[in-house]
């Protein structure tokens, strides 16, 4: 993840965030896989009220992928990957599942708080994985498939296509074992996923949209070509391919979708702005 959408996907929970990250302009980080600072530039250091932050907006009807110039992605043990916006979870709000059936055993996402909002672009989102109706058999993996556009120009309106930012769509996988879920195969309880983007520029105005496709699918053998690290996407110790692994029996996907937007031009109010959340 490294474009200016470089998603940065904590994997924190998993120890970490997956970043997808962006090199731009290498001023900030999109997505992030592990390339461009998923989102090598760290919101920690954005001000909270400075007069390019982001404004953050309710979900309306459209959603994201990253829009940032270097994202990260991905869930790797320990902290979260790329965290310049930490802090304690909310009380989140649960996702939609679309489940089949009473006491179907379907994927939630539950909202960790609402999008925080850096400058020009840069922006963070958490979200947490689990099964619905999980008992202790409950066995298989939650595959999410990941898509970003980065769409970024110069105030004039030339294009400043974001670079670095690896390959999109991706599919990456949650292992979920005794009905809990862990970082792909590993040991480490799953914590966060993270869309994540640093700042796109000055000078610069665009949007980042960034859609994943979750879905639980029970009892499943990953197909060898999904693995760990994987240096073609951003999805760190998630087993992950950039090739649709083609799986069946899936109980029903849902949406994780978020769309930032920003103006950092002369005259304009500099914040990042969201739309499409799901």
């Amino acid at each position: 993840m490294k474009a200016i959408l470089d998603l940065q996907r904590t994997v924190g929970d998993q120890a970490g965030e997956r970043r997808l990250e962006v090199n731009a302009m290498k001023p900030g980080r999109a997505l992030t896989p592990t390339g461009i600072p998923r989102f090598e530039n760290d919101l920690s250091r954005i001000p909270p009220s400075s007069p390019r932050h982001a404004v953050i907006q309710p979900e309306r009807p459209p959603r994201l992928q990253s829009v940032s110039p270097v994202a990260e992605k991905g869930e790797v043990p320990g902290d979260e990957v790329f965290s310049p916006l930490k802090g304690e979870p909310g009380a989140g709000a649960e996702g939609e599942s679309a489940a089949k059936g009473e006491g179907a055993k379907t994927v939630k996402k539950t909202e960790l708080g609402a999008p925080t909002a850096g400058q020009c672009g840069a922006y963070s989102w958490k979200v947490r994985f689990s099964i619905d109706n999980a008992e202790a058999t409950t066995t298989g993996y939650i595959v999410q498939k990941v898509d970003a556009k980065y769409n970024r120009t110069d105030c004039a309106g030339k294009d400043k296509p974001v670079t670095g930012i690896g390959t999109f769509p991706f599919w990456e996988a949650w292992g979920v074992r005794g009905g809990k879920v862990f970082i792909g195969d590993t040991a480490n309880a799953h914590n966060a996923d993270t869309y994540a983007d640093g700042t796109m520029g000055d000078g610069t105005k665009g949007s980042i949209v960034v859609k994943g496709v979750p879905e639980f699918f029970p009892n499943v053998t990953l197909p060898a070509h999904m693995k760990a690290n994987n240096p073609d996407t951003q999805a760190g110790d998630l087993r992950s391919s950039v090739t649709d692994p083609a799986l069946t029996g899936g109980t029903g996907a849902i949406s994780h979708d978020l769309t930032a937007s920003w103006e950092c031009c002369p005259s304009v109010d500099k914040k990042t702005t969201f739309s499409d959340k799901k």
